[in-house]
């Protein structure tokens, strides 16, 4: 009997341990499903208006009749309305559905996407009236048209957008008028996306000026912005005759620099010098491998500065952090509690400075690396007088810097405080790459009219 009662143990254990690795199989299953887009669970109630539609709610939503033997995945949208998000999605997923036919004619896209989107509509809303086909084929206008609005927009000007109310059979001024709210969201993504200086391009007759500058002075101020009163030692307007040269570690062409061996790539018989500084303490800057090369301008600093800085590549030299000394060595993170650089609290810290560590990735990435308890166990400080003039989108405002910025920014303010004298430009040179990047990315706005995403209102 005991060993019976022990087989049965053992037996409950067994089935236990197999319905949990099903039950998280699933999980895993279900995870991979929604990120390859293979989605046929129910969705929340609001899910018509704010999201893309799933694979079974778009099944039964097409069908003249539910056929559904269990819940219905749209039961879940009683009392939803007729608003821009929701036509922006069934119309979308109607599309979707389109391009998974095989062999399709294209010139049966639009009768068949409208058929589609009455039936949905008649799903949806019982009550409302049949819309005419031209109506239809407008109503499929504005959803693409609103697709490409919330593509390039923020989450805030998404959300009003998409809760304004669709009319059917209305013009293109009554369903693209905006509402208190989107005007609100609208003015909040221009301040964010605030740029300080290139506004000035919205003005014709200084962008002709830009364009055909009248000496070489004035061409260098133009094409540098706010930094035409740096010192630096190469000037960035004679780089435009440079050409692409193997790198002398990797043999891949590269246009001034290696970004992966972080060296100089010039071509032979170039005349230029290119910079090297020496800095005040070392900095290690925390970034990804994958990223090094076309997202971390930090690799600006390693090519200007290879003495003082180097690369820790996430998660796998992590431990060189515990080498550093925390009493010498602040984190350049903008956290909640990251002192200001212009505190008092920070002076002490930035005498004795002695380790700067930076972290180089995006926004969600910098976040992540953030956790790490090597990181967060160290004192940092925060750069929060200065605004970026980086030219890659970001919508959280413009005093998120970018990093060859923040590393700059902070070596200037450092100086000041510590000397209590007027920074004299010794390391306007590691500005150089970021400003070369900088010069051609104007020159372009100037002369093709139109701007980065980052200066967009």
């Amino acid at each position: 009997m005991a060993d019976a009662g022990v087989s049965a143990v053992m037996l409950a254990m067994v089935l236990q341990r197999d319905a949990e690795r099903l039950r998280s199989r699933r999980c895993s299953m279900t995870g991979r499903a929604v990120r390859h887009g293979l989605r046929n669970m129910p969705s929340p109630r609001c899910a018509l208006q704010e999201r893309s539609l799933f694979e079974g709610e778009l099944d039964c939503l097409l069908r003249e009749k539910c056929i559904c033997e269990n819940e219905c995945p749209l039961s879940c949208h009683a009392n939803v309305q007729l608003n821009r998000g929701l036509v922006t999605h069934v119309v979308l997923g109607c599309r979707r559905r389109w391009r998974h036919i095989p062999n399709r004619d294209a010139d049966q896209e639009v009768p068949t996407v409208t058929k589609w989107l009455r039936t949905a509509l008649s799903r949806i809303f019982p009550d409302l009236p049949s819309p005419s086909d031209v109506d239809l084929e407008l109503m499929v206008k504005h959803a693409l048209e609103y697709n490409q609005i919330i593509g390039r927009a923020s989450k805030p000007v998404r959300r009003a957008l998409l809760a304004v109310p669709y009319i059917v059979g209305g013009d293109d001024k009554t369903n693209f008028d905006t509402t208190p709210e989107l005007d609100a969201a609208l003015a909040l993504q221009r301040e964010r996306r605030f740029n300080i200086w290139n506004d000035a391009l919205d003005d014709e007759a200084l962008r002709e000026k830009r364009s055909k500058p009248e000496d070489e002075q004035a061409q260098r101020r133009t094409l540098m912005g706010p930094f035409d009163s740096l010192k630096l030692s190469v000037d960035v307007v004679g780089l435009r005759q440079v050409e692409r040269a193997p790198c002398p570690k990797c043999n891949h062409r590269e246009y001034l620099y290696c970004p992966m061996c972080m060296v100089w790539a010039l071509p032979i018989g170039c005349p230029l010098v290119m910079p090297k500084l020496s800095l005040p303490f070392n900095i290690a800057v925390v970034a990804k491998r994958s990223e090094w090369a076309k997202k971390c301008t930090a690799v600006h600093a390693c090519v200007v500065a290879p003495d003082n800085v180097s690369l820790v590549e996430y998660p796998g030299q992590m431990d060189r952090i515990d080498e550093m000394d925390p009493t010498t060595t602040l984190v350049l993170y903008p956290n909640k509690t990251a002192l200001d650089m212009q505190s008092e609290e920070a002076l002490p810290k930035l005498r004795g400075l002695k380790n700067l560590i930076v972290v180089d990735s995006t926004c969600r990435g910098a976040r992540g690396i953030m956790r790490d308890d090597r990181l967060l166990s160290l004192p940092s400080v925060a750069i929060k007088s200065r605004h970026t003039t980086f030219w890659k989108f970001t919508s959280h405002g413009p005093e998120f810097l970018g990093t060859i910025e923040a590393i700059w920014y902070f070596l200037v303010d450092t100086y000041e405080r510590i000397h209590a004298e007027k920074y004299d430009g010794r390391y306007d040179d590691l500005m150089f790459l970021y400003i070369n990047q900088l010069r051609r990315v104007e020159e372009k706005v100037a002369n093709a009219e139109k701007k980065p995403k980052a200066w967009c209102n």
